[in-house]
């Protein structure tokens, strides 16, 4: 398992994107069975063409918080299944909290993983 704090990987723009998402690609997906990123910003649409950069090989699933008037979308979440890893499964997501709790649902025929990402910033 990974997860790390995307600092906002979507709203960047240019080479700072670029290279995180090469991190991303490069060091916290291979090896990782289901890899977790936390405040990624951006809205629905971002984050979509970001986990169509992984369907090949990832189930991928996100949730967002819609941008507000003042900028890009706060919060953020995105989990990376490695397909291989869960082959044969059922999977399914369950937004808890946009943005903020996501939970996954992993079930083989004889047993089950619920895994959930958490971001809490601005849980109470």
């Amino acid at each position: 398992f990974t997860s790390w704090n995307g600092r906002a990987i979507n709203r960047h723009d240019g080479k700072l994107k670029r290279k995180k998402i090469q991190f991303l690609e490069q060091h916290l997906l291979p090896g990782s069975s289901i890899a977790s990123f936390q405040e990624v910003h951006g809205n629905a649409f971002d984050l979509q063409l970001l986990a169509q950069r992984f369907e090949a090989t990832h189930h991928v699933f996100f949730s967002a918080i819609e941008a507000r008037a003042t900028h890009r979308a706060p919060g953020g979440l995105i989990t990376f299944i490695e397909k291989q890893w869960a082959q044969g499964a059922c999977i399914s997501a369950s937004v808890l909290v946009p943005g903020r709790v996501l939970e996954i649902q992993i079930a083989w025929e004889n047993n089950a993983l619920h895994y959930f990402n958490v971001h809490t910033h601005e849980i109470y």
